[in-house]
């Protein structure tokens, strides 16, 4: 089976993972309902039954690895389902255009996202990518000789780091629900999948940086981040979170995965004002987790820090 084999049968996500994932983050984090009631209609687009121009945005910094990403949204959303109810009070459709850039890698595209009912959101996304040399270790393109290789610091050198183009298909499936406790508390509970086609450069094989793992030139990553949190309202604008998450990845052709579970932290402030009037759900969130399964990193600490935000760009 191999080494990375025998490190895929030690993966254990959460049960949380099948029941509702930035970040990311990452580790894209993502939108959650902001107290849906059944009442009010007309949260489809950044809080507002019309049709909008949005501009999503993450930016995000991990140590363990080390490293560092902003992407952007910018779409057009159009409401979808308009009847009153819970269920589809945070309904559209939107479509637009899409980068993620780090210093060793950057990625033009378009996305197409629906969401159906208020607690599923769907996500297809196609970009065109490239790899470039950054001067520090493992930063750039890397072939390598197959699923079994070494992808540490040592492993992969600056000065081995090479340039290649190539493309991705992004699809991405987000279960999300807000519960009401109180006056003051809520549950919150986000699991987002994915599945992400990479075919980069010529090698038969790669370290795909994005991922942190070898794949194939043309290969299947799956993915999922979950987060079980509480909510406490600290103030009438912000809201406080807490609690814990799990973050999975595999190469299913290599029989290869990698998990980390942890602490989540985090807040929300669904309406900034003054010059932040234009944006919407600002939630900067810190992850403090620990590998369980990695192909060297087991039982080490990984940070990440990220901030997400929306904003609204007026409508047609």
């Amino acid at each position: 089976m191999g080494r990375q084999a025998r490190y895929a049968r030690r993966v254990r996500p959460f049960a949380i993972a099948v029941m509702l994932a930035a970040i990311a983050t990452g580790v894209e984090a993502q939108d959650e309902p902001s107290d849906p009631r059944p009442e009010q209609a007309g949260h489809h687009c950044l809080d507002e039954q019309e049709s909008k121009w949005v501009l999503h945005h993450l930016l995000a910094g991990q140590y363990n690895p080390p490293g560092a990403e902003t992407s952007e949204r910018l779409g057009l959303c159009f409401p979808l389902i308009t009847a009153p109810g819970v269920l589809f009070a945070y309904t559209s459709v939107e479509v637009g255009i899409l980068n993620y850039l780090s210093p060793a890698y950057g990625q033009l595209g378009g996305y197409v996202q629906v969401t159906p009912l208020s607690i599923i959101q769907l996500r297809a996304e196609l970009s065109g990518l490239y790899y470039w040399p950054f001067p520090f270790d493992r930063a750039g393109y890397f072939p390598v000789a197959g699923y079994d290789a070494e992808f540490t610091r040592e492993a992969l050198p600056k000065d081995d780091a090479q340039s290649a183009p190539g493309w991705n298909v992004n699809l991405i499936g987000v279960l999300r629900l807000r519960v009401p406790l109180s006056e003051a508390w809520a549950a919150l509970v986000l699991s987002i999948w994915s599945a992400e086609y990479f075919s980069i450069g010529d090698a038969s094989h790669y370290f795909n940086l994005r991922r942190e793992l070898v794949a194939a030139q043309r290969d299947w990553i799956v993915a999922n981040e979950s987060v079980a949190a509480a909510e406490v309202a600290v103030s009438p604008e912000w809201r406080f979170r807490f609690g814990i998450f799990d973050s999975w990845r595999a190469v299913p052709a290599a029989g290869y995965a990698a998990n980390q579970v942890g602490l989540f932290l985090g807040a929300h402030w669904p309406r900034p004002t003054g010059l932040l009037e234009s944006m919407r759900d600002l939630q900067p969130f810190l992850r403090l987790g620990i590998y369980t399964a990695h192909g060297f990193r087991r039982s080490q600490i990984s940070i990440l820090l990220a901030v997400l935000s929306s904003y609204d760009l007026g409508g047609l």
